[in-house]
């Protein structure tokens, strides 16, 4: 656990400056300076992308993380690896253009009248997606190195600085919201280029490596199978994550989703541990099956579960207890405060993803993992089919209640496979302790006085909440990685 360790904390640190940066951009730049129309617009095409991107590589991101370990070892028959990858990207981009190009027309005329600043930009969601590709790919490469700290300055800093810095150029009528399209389109080109050129630092992957790949081989013939349903997984997993906005858009407005779009992403916050967490422990989860090491899966899965469940609780509760302030500081808040239960509904879905641990990297890099196709194919279309009915009912909080549903079905899924698998649960005993101890800290908040003062409010509702919540787990000795976090502090702190 030490290098997961070591990199989780410094990914956890990016990720907590980034958090710093996505509360100016999402909670006072957006709110500020861009109608809820515009914001919805951003919204969209971001979402829009990601979803298309999730599909194009037809799994080359999967096929990097799992099988180039082979390749580096110079495994017979893993030659064509590297041609393999980048050939299955390059098909998936080209159907993916002449798609667009069928469907560009209808899809503008549909949105000419229900979100008209969609359609006139509709078209730079190309360059979006390809630009998203990119950065993917070349993320996902990194990472299979167990050098992810880099992707992570880019999502988590770089992208929002130069977003809020665009948003506010705008604001003072530099340019039109289109010109703010395609500034925002650059900026993700210009990231995922630079996250390009890092990636391939490594010399292990240069252009004499490219052959010509034998698709029938007993080697590339598997690889290329799991690619292409690791992809329709990934897909559908977008589609369950992405799709919110889109279908918000086209069953009430531009507008709803933009609304929705900032109590969302305070929801979001609740996960920002996991993907740290989930990011660095894939590659030592597919080394340990790949080896069967069922000991050390046993105690990655465990250990995730329990530290994603302790800082995604305390993360909830400090937003919960906080959320009236938060909307009172926020620009027009009282017009986003209109989704104020969609921060908690989702923040509940993102606790019971957590808490699962790494389950979806389990069974993603197992040999079960065409059970999880079957799983996300059936919750893509129940996700598409429970907005549609929940969303003209319910308007931004059935969106939110779709999310609770399919991560529940998703989660209880994967770990009963495990279990039945590999004879293992995410929890253990201690993993109780968590629940008692946040109603515990949360009882104790509830009876703190307050001021009429909203920042200090949430800072002494959150200090208090925090110190509490540590303590107890401290004492109850909850978390091996936590105590062992609390006196490396010290020791730094003493010398």
């Amino acid at each position: 656990m030490g290098t997961i360790r070591r990199q989780s904390i410094q990914s956890t640190l990016l990720f907590t400056a980034g958090i710093g940066l996505a509360f100016f951009l999402r909670l006072v730049v957006f709110p500020k300076y861009l109608t809820t129309d515009e914001l919805g617009l951003l919204t969209v095409l971001l979402d829009s992308a990601n979803l298309f991107a999730a599909f194009i590589p037809l799994g080359g991101q999967r096929i990097l993380v799992r099988y180039l370990p082979y390749f580096e070892r110079k495994t017979r028959g893993y030659e064509s690896f590297p041609s393999v990858v980048i050939g299955l990207s390059a098909i998936g981009c080209v159907i993916f253009m002449m798609l667009f190009a069928l469907f560009y027309d209808p899809i503008r005329d549909y949105y000419s009248q229900k979100a008209p600043l969609l359609s006139k930009v509709v078209f730079l969601i190309v360059p979006l997606t390809l630009s998203r590709v990119m950065y993917t790919m070349s993320a996902f490469y990194a990472l299979s190195q167990k050098r992810n700290v880099f992707s992570n300055f880019l999502s988590e800093i770089l992208i929002r600085i130069l977003t809020a810095g665009i948003v506010m150029i705008y604001a003072h009528s530099f340019f039109s919201v289109t010109g703010l399209s395609i500034l925002y389109v650059g900026i993700y080109f210009f990231t995922a280029a630079w996250m390009l050129s890092y990636s391939l630092k490594n010399k292990k992957l240069r252009f004499s490596v490219f052959k010509k790949p034998n698709l029938k081989s007993e080697v590339n013939r598997p690889v290329v199978i799991y690619g292409l349903l690791s992809a329709v997984t990934t897909g559908t997993t977008v589609i369950t994550k992405n799709i919110d906005s889109i279908m918000i858009t086209s069953l009430a407005s531009l507008s709803s989703a933009g609304i929705y779009s900032i109590p969302f992403f305070i929801g979001m916050l609740i996960e920002v541990p996991k993907r740290a967490v989930s990011q660095i422990t894939a590659p030592f989860i597919a080394e340990s099956l790949a080896t069967n090491d069922t000991v050390k899966i046993k105690s990655l899965y465990q250990k995730t579960a329990l530290n994603q469940l302790i800082i995604g609780s305390i993360t909830l509760l400090c937003v919960w207890v906080n959320i009236d302030y938060v909307f009172d500081i926020i620009p027009n808040g009282e017009t986003y405060a209109a989704g104020k239960y969609v921060v908690l509904i989702i923040g509940i879905s993102k606790i019971i993803d957590m808490a699962t641990g790494s389950n979806r990297e389990i069974i993603q890099n197992s040999p079960y993992y065409k059970t999880n196709l079957y799983l996300m194919l059936f919750l893509g279309i129940a996700t598409i089919g429970l907005n549609i009915l929940l969303i003209p009912k319910l308007g931004i909080e059935g969106a939110a209640i779709t999310q609770v549903i399919i991560i529940l079905i998703l989660n209880v899924v994967n770990s009963v496979i495990i279990k039945l698998k590999y004879n293992i649960i995410p929890f253990t005993l201690k993993t109780l302790y968590v629940p008692v101890f946040i109603t515990v800290v949360y009882m104790l908040v509830k009876v703190l006085p307050t001021t009429d003062f909203s920042v200090l409010n949430i800072l002494t509702n959150s200090a208090v909440a925090v110190i509490t919540f540590a303590v107890l787990l401290l004492i109850s000795k909850t978390s091996e990685d936590v105590n062992i976090l609390f006196k490396q502090v010290v020791g730094r702190i003493k010398k």
